[in-house]
């Protein structure tokens, strides 16, 4: 049963047997019931009439059943089944009427002696099965009995076929399978056609997946006229195949940005030596040593974000201060912010706790390539805010600073591998496009936050979210 149509169809049969298996066994025994106790009452109504029969007379107990039908003799006819057996006995005056000596071989039927009637099945002694009905009563004092008699107490036990019963519930049963076996087998045939119309539109769903088997991802898979129990999986897949279209076109970008990153300083590289063979090789050796420190800081840095990317760096937690961490970090960038009268503004007054425990070579991949774009990119003669607080259970610190207009902002590409902000690529400014990749990836191992955005009126933030340790 690898088909859908097979399960489906294997459920609807199992189900529908099971159905009709516990449906049938509960109409027979709600039949059952309400028939037994139907048939329980009548033969206790007969019992009782014949009870009040039974008469003392000057201690002598009579039973003349022809007071309840004259015209019957009482005795019972093995062929017929809606007669009455009986048993009408004493403690110590033994049988005192019966109407089973037909059968010598007849077993006695079972006396009770409590007021209460009991009823219980019992198998008559031609094999054929009763119900009986059995309870005690005290016989009916004659009028010409003295005064302060006590009347005698007897049993009596009635018993009857319930070959009705059984045929009833016989038909019922047959009644049952010949009516819903053939309902099932229709209802099979017409879920098996359902089915099939129902799932006609896996077919044009079928070419729509061989398209993406081949590599388009672009186009998003229709519905159509499938069930809407379908719709979740396409929209799974086209989630899917929409994800999966995003990261090849990040990797495109990736591959063809490090390749034109590392493809410029090689041909410098060879220019320069080239120049060195046929000239005074002092100048392009010393160029060609730049342009292979550059391309060594690009390996580096790829080298870094692929160990945080896969995390195989172990992060440690180390107690420090942060303001002072952080005005540490922003030394190094010193002369290049004096050279664009770039000033930072720093703002501790909302931060309450002043030691803080993380990871500094990690926070330090982000905080250098903060300071670093706000040297490198920040207006000119404008003022950087660093502002650090309290964020819920952790420090929020965030980095404001004004940009140039026509640097290259793109929300959406921000922190990409390669991406850059200026349309030039200068290999003397050390940005390669990777810091702030390696920044988003050192947040992540320090289960922090990193967001960086840009805004229509040339305003750049980024803001870490760090929690306790």
């Amino acid at each position: 049963m690898k088909t859908l149509r097979a399960r489906l169809m294997f459920g609807y049969a199992f189900g529908s047997a099971l159905l009709l298996a516990v449906s049938g066994w509960s109409i027979l025994h709600l039949i059952e019931n309400v028939e037994v106790q139907e048939f329980d009452d009548n033969l206790l109504q007969y019992a009782r009439r014949l009870s009040i029969i039974a008469e003392q007379e000057l201690g002598v107990v009579t039973f003349e059943w022809e007071q309840l039908d004259p015209d019957s003799t009482m005795q019972p006819d093995p062929e017929d089944s809606t007669g009455h057996l009986f048993r009408i006995a004493g403690r110590t005056l033994g049988t005192v009427a019966t109407n089973i000596d037909a059968f010598p071989d007849a077993r006695p039927l079972p006396l009770h002696w409590d007021t209460d009637p009991i009823f219980h099945n019992y198998v008559l002694s031609d094999g054929t099965r009763a119900r009986v009905v059995s309870f005690g009563f005290p016989v009916r004092l004659d009028d010409d009995e003295p005064k302060g008699t006590v009347p005698k107490r007897l049993a009596i036990t009635v018993a009857r076929r319930n070959t009705e019963i059984n045929q009833l519930l016989s038909h019922v049963y047959t009644i049952l399978i010949l009516v819903g076996v053939p309902v099932t087998l229709l209802g099979a045939i017409g879920m098996y056609t359902l089915l099939g119309y129902s799932l006609r539109g896996l077919t044009p769903l079928q070419r729509q997946l061989e398209t993406l088997a081949e590599g388009d991802l672009s186009q998003n898979m229709d519905c159509g006229s499938l069930p809407d129990e379908f719709l979740p999986l396409i929209n799974s897949i086209n989630d899917l195949t929409n994800g999966l279209n995003e990261r090849i076109g990040r990797e495109k970008r990736f591959v063809a940005a490090a390749s034109h990153e590392l493809r410029t300083p090689i041909a410098t590289i060879q220019t320069n030596l080239e120049i060195a063979r046929q000239t005074s090789p002092i100048g392009p050796v010393i160029r060609s040593l730049e342009v292979s420190q550059y391309m060594g800081q690009v390996v580096e840095r790829l080298l870094t974000l692929n160990r945080l990317d896969y995390c195989s760096y172990e992060p440690e937690s180390i107690s420090f201060n942060i303001e002072d961490y952080l005005r540490e970090a922003a030394l190094p960038y010193t002369q290049a912010l004096a050279s664009r009268g770039v000033t930072l503004d720093w703002d501790f007054k909302n931060a309450t706790l002043t030691e803080f425990n993380t990871d500094p070579v990690l926070l330090s991949f982000i905080t250098s390539n903060i300071f670093s774009n706000i040297a490198a990119y920040a207006t000119v003669n404008s003022v950087a805010e660093v502002i650090v607080c309290d964020d819920q259970d952790g420090l929020l610190l965030s980095f404001i600073n004004h940009t140039d207009p026509t640097n290259l902002i793109a929300p959406d590409r921000l922190g990409e591998p390669f991406w850059r902000g200026d349309v030039t690529r200068n290999l003397s400014d050390k940005h390669v496009g990777l810091g702030l990749a390696i920044a988003k990836a050192a947040a992540a191992m320090l289960d922090a936050t990193l967001i960086v955005k840009a805004n229509q009126l040339d305003v750049f933030c980024a803001t870490i979210r760090i929690k306790y340790k």
